[in-house]
């Protein structure tokens, strides 16, 4: 499985002719139009910490949007809500050491996908795998962020370039949050650490040969926010 973005467009626009913007929900964490932002959760990024912290700020008023998934891409998100009520919010997301990311992927399907009955199937797969080895070279580990087709890339941009007001980076979390509500001009509120994987350093899941094909699969963000393997270790 990998991320086709014309399919994603023609998704959406079937969306739209289905009345998909008529069909209203009145809590979504991630899209609070009373305080103007919106977050785009990246999976294993540390959204689940985000939506609490935003769940924790009071609401100032009715915050009504279409029935949008959780890992939903900025492009979903926009076309979905309309130009307007997406331009008039601040948009945001966070982004992760491709590496590291990687690894807690791996434990997702081996840790919490089997307690999910839509993913065990494909846990039951990777898990007959035996390594992260074998993960990382699969479609799972070269198309996927857990069960999402798609780069971190694919998330905060159209496909050619960012179309979120900020992106900030799981390794610099507490700053960053400090930067969001600022920007954003909600209240600051603590960031809790929700939904940790219990594993050690992801340098040790590498050789030289899966290090080079993680670094190749998302050279873009890399590149724009100078990853290097070894960070944070």
């Amino acid at each position: 499985m990998s991320f086709s973005r014309p399919l994603m467009r023609l998704r959406l626009r079937a969306k739209q002719l289905l009345g998909w913007r008529l069909r209203r929900n009145r809590d979504n964490p991630r899209i609070r139009h009373d305080l103007g932002v919106i977050f785009i959760h990246i999976p294993k990024t540390g959204g689940n910490s985000v939506t609490r912290a935003l769940t924790g700020i009071p609401k100032r008023g009715e915050s009504l949007s279409p029935q949008i998934g959780k890992h939903a891409k900025a492009e979903e998100v926009r076309f979905l809500l309309g130009r307007k009520a997406w331009d008039r919010c601040f948009s945001f997301a966070l982004v992760r050491n491709p590496w590291d990311l990687m690894v807690s992927c791996y434990h997702w399907w081996i840790q919490k996908a089997p307690q999910l009955p839509y993913h065990r199937r494909h846990s039951r797969r990777i898990a007959r795998m035996g390594s992260f080895d074998r993960f990382i070279r699969s479609r799972y580990g070269t198309g996927m962020i857990n069960e999402r087709p798609g780069d971190l890339f694919d998330w905060y941009t159209d496909g050619r370039r960012t179309i979120v007001d900020y992106v900030g980076r799981l390794e610099n979390i507490e700053e960053d949050w400090r930067e969001i509500c600022g920007r954003a001009g909600i209240p600051h509120v603590e960031m809790p650490h929700i939904n940790p994987s219990r594993r050690g350093s992801y340098v040790e899941y590498y050789d030289s040969g899966t290090k080079e094909l993680v670094a190749r699969r998302f050279a873009r963000t890399i590149e724009t926010f100078g990853y290097e393997f070894g960070d944070g270790e």
